[in-house]
Formats: C-alpha cells, structure tokens, sequence
C-alpha cells in the first residue's frame, strides 16, 4: 500500500513539474515574439534585397507656362508607374527606387499623358514599434517628356506615405500626398506641380 501512495505521489509530481516547465517555455516563447522588431528594423537582417511593384495615383494638379501671360490653372491629374529598387543597410530600412509612367502620367488634363521616371531615395520607418505599419518618406529626381511635352525634368517629394505590412514579401502603401514638379527645359517652358494621392503595391524579392 506504501508503495503505491509513493507511485502516485511520484507520478503526481512528474506531472507538476512537467506543466510548470510547459508553461515556462510557453511564456519565454510568447516573451521573444512580443519582442520581435519589424522586418525593417531587425539588426540581423543585412543583405540586400530587391522590391517590384506597382503604383496608381490620382489628384489634381497646377499648371502654366512661364513667359506667356497666361495664369496658372488647377486640372485633374492621374498616373500609373511601374517601380522597382533595392532594400538597403540594416534592417534593410533605406530604399533606393526606380519609377518609371510609360506614356502614363497625365501631368494636365487637358494634354496626353506623357512619360517619366524618378530615382528615389528614403527609409522606413516603424509607426510605434508596430511590426505591420511603418511610415516611408523619399526624395527623387527624374525627367520625362513626349508626346504634347517637350523634354522635362523633375523633383519628387513624399514626406507622408504609409506601408502596412501583408507579409514577408509583400505589402501596400498609400500618400496623403505625393507631389511631384516637372518643368520643361526650353523657351516658354510648360510647368506642373503634381499633388497625387499614390496606392502601391510592392514584392520584395
């Protein structure tokens, strides 16, 4: 009878402790997940990576021509953009961008669209420690031209665009705006300031 009050007794605590050891990796695993960075701020993470995407915008935009006495007007303003770059430094938090509007970005209404293209520079950056949104800003510069344009060149300026996070490769951003000016380099240039509110989607490959 002793011996089996010893059994049980064993047994009871070989359960006991095997719970409190269960529990105890439990809690150290959900302590390092909480403790997880964002994918663009893990320190570990030092290679360089590549991103494609794509990029719709929409907005308005002010338009003129210098030296013709015409007033500057406001028109619609819409484009498509096809982009790529790379993910740089730890973390891969920088990002070097290539944009190019194939004949897609309507600078003025009134006029064809014409094509351009930007090379940009920014960072991620997280929103409060948050692994799923981060906040981009970026400058650029690019030219264009074609069609009712004649050659230009441009600055590209996003101090306010949003990246949230869908998974490891793949996320979407929108701006609150982009603004984008183009100018064309001739005698009584044509110029725009572009104000467009941009929803990209990107894969990192």
């Amino acid at each position: 009878m002793k011996q089996t009050s010893f059994a049980v007794l064993a047994l009871g605590l070989l359960i006991l402790g095997g719970s409190a050891h269960a529990q105890d990796a439990s809690g150290q695993a959900s302590s390092e997940a909480s403790d997880e960075k964002p994918w663009w701020e893990q320190e570990e993470e030092t290679r360089v990576r590549g991103y494609v995407g794509g990029l719709l915008a929409a907005g308005f935009g002010v338009n003129g021509r210098i030296d013709s006495g015409q007033k500057a007007y406001l028109d619609t303003s819409v484009m498509f953009a096809l982009r790529g770059g790379l993910l740089l430094g730890k973390g891969n938090r920088w990002m070097l961008g290539f944009e190019v509007a194939p004949a897609s970005n309507r600078l003025d209404w009134r006029l064809s669209s014409t094509a351009t293209g930007f090379v940009s520079f920014g960072s991620l950056v997280s929103i409060r420690n948050s692994e799923k949104w981060a906040w981009l800003w970026k400058i650029g510069l690019g030219v264009g031209g074609g069609l009712d344009y004649r050659f230009l060149v441009g600055v590209q300026v996003d101090v306010l665009t949003f990246n949230y996070k869908m998974s490891d490769r793949l996320w979407i951003d929108f701006g609150i705006p982009t603004v984008r000016f183009h100018i064309e380099t001739a005698n009584k240039a044509r110029y725009n300031t572009q104000f467009v509110f941009p929803f990209g989607i990107t894969f990192a490959i």
